[in-house]
């Protein structure tokens, strides 16, 4: 990656942060990866097939312009002819959308983690623990500097369980975990990658990653299962634009990453309880390995 005269080789799990930085993606650095992650599944890719036309010689297209090259990949996945994006910076733009797609599947890992082990986060009994979290926060504070005497934190009354109820950690993550999905959405949804989203195609991010909402929540679960299948079709798309991967590579990619579709939906909290309480990206990887 390089900012200025720099020029670094960096993690993959680095890109993400090295990018909001202000570096780029150039050809010739590197990118590493810890053997047996899960990340192996977005880092193995090919050598870089070129585009044969459609590419304007100078800089970055249009929003437009962007969509063509999607529609165009889409069509040639299912042929089995797989072609990157013809110039420089086309690939290195749609390697900032496959590293936002990345992202956002981390976060979505955890938050589906997070919403299984407790679906009170989510739905209407998401909202109230929400709207009383920071406030309720300050009361226990005071409390227990007092004492601890009217909301006990061990939970032996009513009024301890319920402050326990709307000040639990998880609440303050699920809220930093929507966020950071969110924003990798948007930035997906706007083909600018960290150029600047508009505003309104952020507040349709939002929508779709909302999870402290009204509805049932087996449509917030059913929310987040759409959310999993948009962000692994478009690694898919992306990772090929970028030149990740070629004909011969893609086959094996695409399995890993359906597999890994498959075992983010099943987290769920009919079968998340009682069992291991939290699966990380190299439990995920072993899985698809095994």
């Amino acid at each position: 990656m390089q900012l200025g005269d720099e020029v670094i080789d960096v993690r993959i799990e680095d890109v993400g942060k090295k990018i909001r930085s202000g570096y780029t993606v150039v050809p010739n650095s590197k990118t590493s990866i810890d053997e047996g992650s899960v990340t192996d599944v977005f880092a193995k890719g090919g050598a870089v097939v070129k585009r044969a036309t459609g590419t304007p010689e100078s800089g970055e297209g249009s929003g437009e312009y962007y969509e063509g090259l999607i529609s165009d990949a889409e069509k040639l996945i299912g042929s089995g002819t797989l072609q990157a994006a013809e110039t420089e910076a086309d690939r290195s733009f749609f390697n900032s959308l496959y590293t936002a797609a990345y992202d956002g599947i981390n976060e979505l890992l955890t938050l589906k983690q997070i919403i299984a082990a407790d679906p009170s986060l989510v739905g209407y009994t998401g909202v109230v623990q929400q709207s009383f979290n920071k406030v309720a926060g300050v009361i226990n504070d005071l409390d227990n500097i007092a004492g601890d005497k009217i909301f006990p934190d061990d939970k032996s009354t009513a009024l301890g369980s319920a402050m326990q109820y709307v000040t639990k950690p998880e609440i303050a993550d699920v809220k930093s975990s929507v966020q950071q999905l969110s924003d990798a959405v948007a930035d997906i949804m706007s083909l600018r990658g960290k150029r600047g989203t508009p505003e309104s195609v952020r507040r349709r991010a939002e929508d779709r990653t909302a999870v402290a909402t009204f509805d049932p929540q087996n449509i917030v679960f059913n929310r987040i299962d759409k959310l999993t299948d948009f962000l692994i079709d478009k690694t898919k798309i992306f990772g090929i634009l970028s030149g990740q991967f070629d004909s011969k590579s893609f086959p094996k990619f695409k399995d890993n990453i359906e597999a890994l579709r498959i075992k983010i939906k099943e987290i769920n909290p009919e079968n998340y309880s009682g069992k291991k309480t939290s699966y990380t990206l190299d439990d995920l990887e072993a899985i698809i390995g095994g």
